[in-house]
């Protein structure tokens, strides 16, 4: 009996022990389990800040090959065709018929209200200028190409005359840019051909792919309000606190003065800007040569 008493206390007794080591093996399991939460959380800090630091620059990067793509686009369309593509509407979405297209009329002029622009040189004529986004199916261009980092139509403002090929002509641009400090950087002023550009994260005036507007303009005289009022005057140059907006444009030097014929690809002309004299030699006059 005594036997037994004693075989049942020591049965008793592992248990216990059995219980107690579990309960310190759990609380050991708990202490160890808040530590590597704290390590972890010390590490995913700094993580977290250069993971951000990547998106950021990956947005850049995006805006960057999107206003590269666009101006090498307009350039491959005017060498082969002669001109400028009008801007497409800014205000339509993929399921608009004109989405992606140059707003033009039956006869190839340009149909989005124009604005008028400060160029002061009394030889040109035509000063209008027409803003809008790029017609991205005639540059052939990926519509993706035509979005900046940030999720943004790009903006495309371009002088009416060079939309047309019988009255392209080089030293007909009417559009201004200025420098962050209100210098005009082309030269003549107020003389540059097109613009393709984007506020980048402040969205500021810009409009996303369904056309809605996704940043009001800001009030002026603040540095961005000039790339977003609606006018011909663009404002470019160094990165402020207020002011990164990312503007490419366009000089007339190194046109190349024949061009294919946009009704007929097998045809080329020369540009209105240029004339050629043929079957001529050096004592003949060439002021006037048609």
């Amino acid at each position: 009996m005594r036997f037994t008493v004693i075989k049942a206390m020591i049965k008793k007794r592992k248990n216990m022990s059995r219980q107690e080591n579990r309960q310190r093996q759990d609380g050991y399991t708990l202490i160890e389990l808040a530590i590597s939460i704290v390590v972890v959380g010390l590490l995913l800090v700094p993580a977290s800040g250069l993971y951000g630091l990547y998106v950021k620059d990956q947005k850049i990067k995006k805006t960057e090959f999107s206003i590269s793509r666009a101006q090498d686009a307009i350039g491959g369309f005017r060498s082969l065709y002669g001109r400028y593509p009008c801007p497409a509407k800014d205000n339509v979405g993929p399921s608009h018929p004109d989405y992606g297209y140059e707003a033009i009329d039956a006869m190839g002029n340009c149909t989005l209200t124009p604005v008028v622009s400060l160029n002061s040189d009394p030889t040109v004529t035509n000063k209008n200028v027409h803003i809008g986004s790029l017609p991205f199916r005639e540059l052939n261009m990926q519509e993706q190409d035509t979005i900046d980092g940030y999720g943004a139509r790009l903006l495309y403002a371009v002088t009416e005359s060079l939309t047309n090929d019988t009255t392209f002509d080089v030293r007909n641009g009417v559009i201004t840019i200025l420098d962050v400090a209100g210098n005009n950087m082309t030269t003549p002023p107020d003389s540059a051909h097109f613009v393709v550009m984007t506020s980048n994260e402040h969205n500021d005036g810009m409009r996303s792919r369904n056309g809605v507007l996704v940043g009001a303009c800001p009030a002026g005289p603040a540095l961005e309000n000039e790339n977003c009022n609606g006018d011909s005057v663009f404002r470019m140059g160094s990165k402020r606190a207020d002011f990164d907006d990312r503007l490419i444009s366009n000089s007339p030097i190194g046109m190349t003065v024949w061009q294919y014929s946009e009704t007929n690809p097998d045809h080329i002309h020369l540009t209105s800007a240029y004339h050629v004299a043929i079957g001529v030699d050096d004592t003949i006059n060439l002021t006037s040569a048609a």
